[in-house]
């Protein structure tokens, strides 16, 4: 079955493509309500979705009177970004498992600096996080911290979380994490949680031994939901021994 594009989508697609070739530069106008119109033959409530889709998520900023500019400090290259369990780790007699948690970390604690200092003042006692740890074989190969901010979960959502209920779609995401503007970074480092989870994860009777005795891949994503204002970071640990990252750019 083929899967049906809407016009708002395809006109998006094109302006990022204009952007990404470079015919569009940080700081340019492009195109007209009335210019779009005309070129693909649509209404005016078609083409102002896809200029403010484009808007919301950080590409196109708005000028009053003027039209639409691509944002100066856009720094857009497209990415290429897989992963994956390693060749041969999945066999037919593994054992895969997860268990998934909320908690509030204590934003005094100095190892959340680094989460607390990209956030405003005021939001700091709004921070909730979402851990999830994958098993393979009884062995840790993922560690996952999702942070957000100013999200109210009760009771039933945190049940629901924690029975292994998709994060995105409890909290109403309308798109995957990658489609949203972001910052990634991906290094190696030492396992070093916080007191709080720390003691959590000691509590639950959870062997980190095999993450924390060696050197593992951290992932640390700032990811935009209006291409200002931060509505998650992410902050997670995997194990080399058993997946792999790719990320490939376009020149």
């Amino acid at each position: 079955m083929i899967k049906r594009i809407h016009k708002y989508e395809q006109i998006k697609e094109d302006i990022l493509k204009e952007i990404s070739s470079g015919k569009f530069k940080p700081g340019d106008k492009i195109y007209s309500e009335n210019e779009l119109i005309s070129m693909y033959n649509v209404s005016s409530t078609t083409v102002v979705k896809a200029l403010n889709d484009l808007i919301v998520e950080g590409y196109v900023v708005r000028k009053q009177g003027k039209g639409s500019y691509v944002r100066k400090n856009l720094t857009f290259q497209p990415v290429k970004f897989s992963e994956r369990f390693k060749k041969g780790t999945l066999k037919n007699d593994s054992i895969e498992d997860k268990i998934t948690f909320v908690w509030y970390p204590d934003v005094e604690d100095e190892k959340i600096n680094s989460i607390v200092k990209e956030l405003n003042e005021k939001e700091k006692s709004n921070l909730i996080c979402v851990t999830q740890i994958g098993f393979l074989n009884n062995e840790i190969w993922k560690l996952q911290n999702r942070y957000f901010i100013n999200v109210d979960l009760d009771e039933n959502i945190i049940n629901s979380i924690e029975k292994g209920e998709s994060v995105s779609k409890i909290l109403k995401l309308d798109r995957s994490d990658l489609s949203y503007p972001m910052d990634m970074k991906i290094f190696c480092d030492k396992f070093d949680p916080s007191k709080k989870l720390d003691e959590i994860l000691k509590n639950k009777g959870i062997n980190i031994s095999n993450i924390s005795d060696n050197n593992v891949f951290k992932i640390k994503k700032i990811i935009y939901k209006d291409g200002y204002n931060i509505f998650e970071i992410e902050d997670s640990y995997y194990v080399g021994k058993y997946y792999r990252f790719d990320i490939t750019t376009r020149e």
